[in-house]
């Protein structure tokens, strides 16, 4: 299963040694570590270019890489005391 990582990881080898892996990274894993790693909200299984499922848990204003918010932020151009107001 190829997934798209939402979160840095560190992955321990046999031999003692360990390797980071960053946000945003596709890797491959096998299917019972994709569905865990979708689980915990660690990652959305990938096919072709586009992420296919966010994770069941993920938090509201979390999206998927390359996805964006359609909630308008209001700024001080538009008659507000502060830089940005928080939606």
């Amino acid at each position: 299963m190829k997934v798209r990582l939402l979160m840095a990881r560190v992955v321990g080898t046999p031999g003692g040694g360990s390797f980071g892996q960053s946000k945003g990274d596709e890797i491959e894993v096998d299917d019972a570590e994709g569905a865990r790693m979708i689980a915990d909200g660690q990652c959305v299984e990938v096919v072709g270019d586009t992420p296919r499922r966010m994770a069941a848990n993920a938090s509201p204003g979390q999206t998927p890489e390359g996805a964006t918010n359609s909630k308008p932020v209001a700024s001080a151009a538009k008659g507000g005391t502060k830089a940005a107001k928080k939606v």
